[in-house]
C-alpha cells in the first residue's frame, strides 16, 4: 500500500486518512474467539506453484497468512500463519518445537478470512478514494503480477486484509524486473534469515542509511 502511493497510484493524503479511518474499525462482539498470529517453518524449497503447504493445513482454525520463501540455508521454509489464538496455541503444543511459534500480543489474524469483518468496514472508504495507473511498476503482494491501472490498485488494498501475502511472489517479479539490488525497510525481517534471489541491504534505523 506504500508502495502505490510511491508509484503514484494514490496520494499520500488519501493513504493516511485511509490509515486513520482503520481506527474506527468496530470491536469484535463479545465472547467472540481470540485472533493472533504465529510463525511457522514448512517444508523448504520451491514449493511450486499455489501457496505452500503449512502446519495447519486442514485446520479449519489455522490459516496460512504469509509465505516468505526459504530461509538462507534452504532447509525450511518460513511462513506465517493466522487464526483463531486457541487452535494456534493448540498446533504449536502439537508441533514439533520450535516449529509453530504465536507470537505474544498479536491479537489480529491479519492477512486471513477472520478480517472479513474489517474488509467490509473498510470497503467503503477504499471505494471513495482516487487511484491511477501507477507511474512506475508496481508488484502484487497477493500474487505474481504487475499492476498496471487504477482497479489493480484497487482491487489489493481491497483483498490485502483477507488474502495471503506472499514475499515469494513480490521478489520473483521484482526479478523479472531486473532488480538487482532490494531494500530492506524496518526491521520485520531479520538479517540473514531468508534467501533472496539478489542482494539486499537491511535497513533498520536512520543510522543504517550511511552504513557503506
Amino acid at each position: 500500500m506504500a508502495a502505490a502511493c510511491l508509484a503514484g497510484a494514490v496520494g499520500r493524503r488519501q493513504l493516511f486518512e485511509l490509515l486513520a479511518h482503520a481506527r474506527h474499525t468496530p470491536d469484535p462482539a463479545p465472547g467472540e474467539a481470540g485472533q493472533g498470529i504465529a510463525i511457522a517453518f514448512g517444508a523448504g524449497g520451491d514449493t511450486g506453484p499455489g501457496r505452500p503447504a503449512h502446519p495447519g493445513q486442514g485446520n479449519p482454525g489455522v490459516h496460512l497468512a504469509g509465505d516468505f520463501g526459504p530461509t538462507a540455508d534452504g532447509s525450511q521454509r518460513l511462513l506465517m500463519l493466522a487464526g483463531h489464538a486457541e487452535a494456534l496455541n493448540r498446533l504449536a503444543a502439537e508441533s514439533p518445537p520450535g516449529s509453530v511459534v504465536p507470537l505474544p500480543g498479536r491479537t489480529i489474524a491479519v492477512h486471513s478470512p477472520l478480517r472479513r469483518p474489517f474488509r467490509d468496514f473498510m470497503a467503503p472508504a477504499i471505494d471513495a478514494m482516487d487511484f491511477s495507473a501507477p507511474e512506475l511498476p508496481l508488484l502484487s503482494c497477493l500474487e505474481q503480477k504487475v499492476l498496471t491501472s487504477a482497479e489493480d490498485v484497487r482491487d489489493l488494498f481491497q483483498r490485502n486484509s483477507t488474502d495471503p501475502i506472499s514475499l515469494v511472489d513480490l521478489y520473483t517479479g521484482m526479478r523479472q524486473q531486473g532488480v538487482e539490488l532490494g531494500l530492506v525497510m524496518g526491521p520485520a525481517i531479520p538479517e540473514g534469515i531468508l534467501a533472496f534471489p539478489f542482494p539486499v541491504v537491511h535497513i533498520d534505523q536512520p543510522s543504517t542509511s550511511s552504513r557503506p
